[in-house]
């Protein structure tokens, strides 16, 4: 009988802890929501100079966390693979850059980004959104990165105020 028992105590205990386990994810913090630290580019976005020079893939998303952080909401940076990641995970990728520098006189400035909202693996939303600027960062800063600081600037509004409530197919400044 003694095995019997040491099963029994074992299910029980494993019954115990699955049941603290659910309690605490349907506890976890509802506005918390991870995103990478750096937001790729897909193959072909983006040409040579603004990869090197440009600081679009890391603005993006600290915009977006303190953006988010004004609406309520508890957005992490990770530097970790986000494909691994559990509860609300924002992936998000640059699918399209085009700045020269120059301002208002080389013509429009545009980045094109999607994202894919998952709390535990389940998809909750999407989107695909642009923004276009013919101004520099400043008044001095005709730059083609200063326009896409401007640019990276609107996207984390976009975003956070959309991971306020996060909808499926939604598309912004598309053309």
């Amino acid at each position: 009988m003694e095995p019997h028992l040491s099963l029994k105590n074992f299910l029980l205990c494993t019954f115990s802890l699955s049941l603290s386990a659910l309690s605490f994810a349907a506890n976890a913090d509802p506005g918390s929501i991870t995103i990478p630290r750096t937001v790729p580019y897909v193959e072909g976005a983006a040409n040579d100079a603004i990869r090197a020079e440009c600081r679009f893939p890391i603005e993006l998303p600290e915009m977006i966390a303190e953006e988010a952080k004004d609406r309520g909401l508890n957005v992490q940076l990770t530097d970790a693979n986000i494909d691994t990641a559990v509860g609300r995970v924002l992936s998000i990728r640059t699918e399209y850059v085009y700045a020269q520098g120059g301002g208002a006189y080389t013509g429009k400035k545009t980045a094109r980004i999607r994202g894919e909202l998952r709390e535990n693996g389940q998809i909750i939303g999407d989107f695909l959104m642009e923004r276009a600027t013919s101004r520099g960062a400043g008044m001095f800063d005709y730059s083609a990165c200063g326009s896409l600081n401007r640019i990276s600037d609107a996207l984390g509004k976009d975003v956070a105020k959309w991971l306020v409530r996060p909808a499926m197919g939604t598309r912004q400044g598309i053309r």
